[in-house]
């Protein structure tokens, strides 16, 4: 009898790593798109309610946002635990703890998240929609994260992310996925009495999308672990996807598909599926919205700074939590500084602009 990995070398040998990557990718992304759309998932708008006291009352964000994490994390470590081949980079951190340069980049990009009116994920949601300011949006934080990486804004990036580095003498992730577990479970039985309207039946979403963590790693480390052709292993992300995508728009002759051109073309493709069907499509422009210059002034600090941070809300939150980087709880931390910074008038827009609209 065939096992799960004998079928996947067949399949690799019949059709090649690429395609079978880009497709994994591409169901990933379909999936994420359906159940973000249905549930509003959204870390953006789960830390407004956190930081402007309102979390009691409205609970169910919060809850979405922790379900997703919890099981992101049982998910990836129950499957380093059984000794699954092809994730053990998926856990493997670099040696220094960029301090500085987390918190920086993170602040950057809970000021931009904030302005623009949601995080990388949930403006991909909101493109799938019909909402033409998201489109924008992303376009624009794709294109300066592109040149945070390798363009003219590579310099002044890594020089902030290189700033405070710390080094660490070993890798703690047992410990530190075991902090964030008990750190998790902690949040939840705290905020689970105040659940009101949050029914066992809207837990489904969050637990899918926090499966998904996992199964990104799978099609990555596993499918993807090709001896002659291997994979990057990555697992649920979305700033590095949305360069990439933009990249392959650019340049489709001269650059390979990837897992993560699937995942952004999915999870708008699973929005646009999921919004037809409930009958939330609708087109929108800048009629009756904030400034075009305040999404695109987020858009540049998301883009930017989720670069110099080393990844977007989800990047850290699900992705990141979920292999035991203890980055995540610095990541968090610049998120709340920038959310307090926008309710400052030390930005041209001023307060009010926080509220979980789009």
């Amino acid at each position: 009898m065939e096992t799960l990995l004998d079928v996947i070398i067949t399949w690799r040998d019949e059709f090649g790593v690429t395609p079978l990557v880009l497709a994994g990718g591409g169901i990933i992304g379909l999936i994420f798109g359906i159940f973000a759309e249905r549930s509003d998932f959204c870390s953006r708008m789960a830390l407004s309610h956190l930081m402007d006291g309102t979390w009691r009352r409205n609970s169910s964000s919060l809850l979405t946002v922790l379900i997703a994490m919890a099981v992101a994390l049982i998910g990836v470590q129950a499957a380093v635990y059984s000794g699954l081949t092809g994730l053990d980079q998926a856990v493997s951190h670099e040696t220094d703890l960029r301090l500085g340069g987390i918190i920086l980049g993170s602040m950057l990009f809970g000021i931009g998240m904030v302005l623009a009116r949601g995080c990388v994920s949930r403006l991909l949601v909101l493109s799938g929609r019909g909402n033409s300011r998201a489109m924008i949006t992303i376009v624009f934080l794709g294109l300066v994260a592109w040149s945070s990486i390798s363009g003219v804004l590579s310099a002044p990036r890594l020089a902030l992310a290189g700033f405070g580095s710390i080094p660490l003498a070993a890798n703690h992730t047992p410990v530190i996925s075991g902090l964030i577990g008990l750190g998790l479970l902690l949040a939840l039985l705290i905020l689970w009495p105040h659940r009101h309207n949050f029914k066992l039946a809207d837990a489904v979403a969050p637990v899918v999308i926090g499966g998904l963590v996992l199964a990104g790693f799978l099609v990555t480390g596993v499918i993807g672990a090709d001896d002659f052709d291997p994979v990057p292993v990555e697992g649920l992300r979305f700033l590095q996807p949305v360069t990439e995508t933009l990249s392959y728009w650019a340049y489709a002759s001269a650059l390979p598909l990837k897992f993560g051109l699937g995942l952004v073309v999915g999870t708008i493709l699973g929005a646009a599926i999921s919004a037809f069907i409930s009958g939330r499509s609708h087109v929108e422009g800048f009629e009756n919205a904030p400034h075009p210059l305040q999404y695109l002034s987020g858009a540049v600090l998301m883009g930017f700074g989720g670069v110099v941070s080393g990844g977007c809300t989800v990047g850290w939150m699900l992705n990141n939590a979920a292999t035991g980087h203890i980055g995540v709880v610095l990541a968090i931390f610049g998120y709340v500084i920038g959310y307090k910074v926008t309710q400052t008038r030390i930005l041209p827009f001023g307060r009010g602009q926080s509220a979980p609209q789009y």
